[in-house]
């Protein structure tokens, strides 16, 4: 099992917001897959992940507009395609 941590959009980021989610819990995720949209003190954009192969997102740990420190985990992953 794996997780999905939340983005440094910038090398100054301590901390971001998740605005959206864009999977949901037991869809397949690849790379270049867009996961979520991060907001910032100055930024928002969508993230997609750089994952190793298909996985299957899991339970998400971080609801949408909550803030969550970098990199901390918001949402768990089950390398099982």
């Amino acid at each position: 099992m794996g997780d999905i941590t939340m983005p440094a959009l910038s090398s100054t980021m301590k901390e971001g917001k998740i605005v959206q989610w864009t999977v949901t819990e037991g869809q397949k995720v690849s790379a270049g897959d867009v996961l979520m949209v991060v907001e910032s003190d100055k930024v928002m954009m969508m993230n997609n992940d750089t994952l190793p192969h298909t996985l299957i997102t899991k339970r998400r740990i971080m609801d949408p507009n909550h803030q969550a420190l970098v990199p901390f985990s918001v949402r768990f992953l089950d390398p099982k395609p």
